[in-house]
């Protein structure tokens, strides 16, 4: 696999990463009350605890993003120049 190739797939990566978590934030959004109802019958938690774990859920697919795409994609293009 060359650096171009290795470019192009953590540079699709990060998009396809990024669009999700937007997607995701934008239902949570939209949806919160519908979502957070289904959520708590499903799982036996509250409303409140709910909000906490989507926030950490969040947080954390954030995190890894950027640790495993964004960042080596940044490199990457910093190698190439």
């Amino acid at each position: 696999m060359t650096l171009t190739q290795l470019t192009a797939f953590f540079g699709w990566a990060s998009c396809i990463s990024i669009a999700m978590i937007s997607i995701i934030f934008m239902l949570l959004l939209m949806f919160n009350k519908s979502i957070l109802r289904l959520h708590s019958q499903l799982f036996n938690v509250t409303e409140d605890e709910l909000n906490l774990i989507y926030l950490k859920y969040l947080a954390q697919y954030k995190i890894l993003m950027f640790i495993f795409f964004i960042v080596p994609y940044l490199a990457l293009k910093v190698m190439a120049w």
